[in-house]
């Protein structure tokens, strides 16, 4: 269909027209919402009964792209014809996804106006409304829904005045355009996470690259500006609710700060050798603001955040390719020298800067014609490919649906670091990466340590890094590779799959 999935929309929009026809008969007042998901979004080819109202599944802020607006809007033509009336589910989350206030005050506004012209009567709206993270998002939905015509601007104001007070509340405003302008610019647009925008919905818990369009400086600027609306706020009830949202505020800091967010480029690039060094010189702060961030009292809202330290090891990866000049070299030494370094990150700049531990993993940059990853699941054969390699000259191509594994003979009690590069063309709308490392005591899982839904840069190898204990009893681990949702074209190419002993790493 339209999306890319299986058409079962004859099939399904006939059972629902028989529905609403019998019970019509008896119950002539009885509307039908119905879901137009995935495999049922378009439209049949027959008129439906008036009673049904097919309700469209796909995230309204999409349509700031030119692209997705032009899908959506041949979409809503179709259906036009179709029924008579429409309903929306639309997709808004915020901080249980997402690490800065995400916001489309105007644009949401526009959107919900247009689809009031095609006949939507109805919205159902999948969100984290419960908290204060962005704001008047909802009320201000809620008030577009009770008078379409309403004006977005002074929705917005009135609400800022009433959180905040008349004096703090031009600035809480700025601050939320700061980020209604981050969300729909330019910059959004170059990060791995944008090209799900064809998608049903933008993605939710990946590697978080939502956060790389930020400016240096930016964060200075949001402080200042949040500083303003603590300052200027008067009342008890005024002043406790702009705690709160500066609260929300210092996670997304300590988030940015974390991430390198105002260093690394929005397509996860280092513009040269200076900002390598300059990464280098961030880490020991980017460390220090994890472990605030991982103790905020609002970071257990955020789903995803387990994964925000493979994150942070990632985008140190980007160190790497600088690392034989002088000053990056230099750089990584003295980081690598601290004691206060992390032991992962020490072992990490170790290796970079030329030691070379034993690989326990045999064949893992696959210049040899076995052994080869055990497959566990696969739709289509994997192979060895001399076609793309990060590590000699060959490597291994992945199916775009497969699940992957090697297991690892390990001792109990020591800690192990995991490490494989990855390679696309071209950034996959919807392909997701996963993987998963599990200490096994014979053929028993003991636990598992996932690293769930992590987007895959397109035109470079990405390294991703994990690390697992063997607990106690546990004489394996198993590394899972599995990938969903990439298309049947994609290439996707493994290479350099590494496993260190860290204990054997210390000195």
């Amino acid at each position: 269909n339209s999306v890319g999935h299986a058409d079962y929309s004859p099939l399904y929009w006939t059972w629902v027209n028989k529905v609403a026809d019998a019970v019509s008969r008896k119950y002539p007042n009885v509307y039908f919402i119905a879901a137009a998901y995935r495999e049922v979004l378009d439209p049949p080819d027959f008129k439906l009964n008036d009673r049904v109202l097919p309700q469209l599944c796909f995230e309204l802020t999409a349509l700031n792209d030119p692209e997705a607006y032009g899908r959506r809007l041949k979409l809503l033509n179709r259906w036009k014809k179709t029924a008579s009336q429409l309903a929306l589910w639309d997709y808004s989350y915020g901080c249980s996804a997402y690490l800065f206030p995400r916001i489309y005050y105007r644009s949401h506004s526009r959107f919900l106006e247009l689809f009031h012209q095609y006949n939507g009567r109805g919205i159902f709206v999948e969100c984290s409304a419960k908290f204060p993270f962005e704001g008047p998002k909802y009320y201000l939905m809620a008030k577009k829904m009770m008078d379409i015509k309403a004006d977005p601007e002074k929705i917005v104001n009135d609400w800022c005045v009433a959180a905040v007070g008349k004096k703090s509340a031009p600035y809480l405003r700025q601050y939320y355009q700061f980020w209604e302008d981050y969300w729909t610019g330019e910059a959004i647009r170059k990060t791995s996470w944008y090209p799900r925008r064809i998608g049903t919905y933008f993605p939710l818990g990946e590697l978080p690259t939502h956060t790389l369009a930020l400016k240096k400086g930016d964060m200075k600027k949001l402080r200042s500006l949040m500083e303003k609306v603590v300052t200027l706020a008067e009342t008890p009830e005024q002043k406790k609710r702009a705690g709160i949202l500066m609260q929300w505020f210092e996670l997304s800091e300590l988030a940015a700060q974390t991430l390198f967010s105002e260093l690394v480029l929005p397509d996860r690039r280092l513009t040269g050798s200076a900002d390598a060094v300059e990464m280098l010189r961030q880490i020991p702060g980017a460390v220090k603001a994890h472990e605030q961030l991982m103790k905020h009292p609002f970071i257990k809202y955020y789903s995803p955040r387990k994964n925000i330290a493979a994150a942070q090891l990632s985008l140190i990866g980007l160190v790497q390719p600088y690392i034989a000049e002088p000053q990056v070299k230099a750089a990584a030494m003295e980081l690598a020298a601290a004691p206060e370094t992390p032991l992962i990150l020490r072992s990490l700049l170790k290796i970079w800067l030329g030691m070379k531990p034993a690989n326990l993993l045999k064949n893992g940059s696959f210049e040899e014609s076995a052994p080869l990853p055990r497959v566990l699941w696969s739709e289509g054969g994997g192979y060895r490919s001399a076609k793309m390699a990060s590590d000699g000259d060959y490597s291994f191509r992945l199916p775009p649906k497969c699940t992957y594994a090697y297991r690892i003979p390990v001792q109990p009690g020591k800690i192990y670091l995991f490490m494989f590069d990855c390679y696309i063309k071209e950034t996959s709308i919807e392909g997701l990466l996963n993987f998963q490392l599990s200490p096994y005591k014979g053929k028993f899982a003991r636990r598992h340590y996932p690293y769930m839904n992590q987007r895959l840069p397109g035109g470079q190898w990405t390294t991703f890094t994990g690390i697992c204990s063997a607990e106690q009893n546990a004489d394996i681990i198993e590394l899972a590779i599995w990938l969903r949702n990439f298309e049947k074209e994609d290439e996707i190419f493994l290479d350099n799959v590494r496993v260190y002993c860290l204990d054997d790493l210390k000195n």
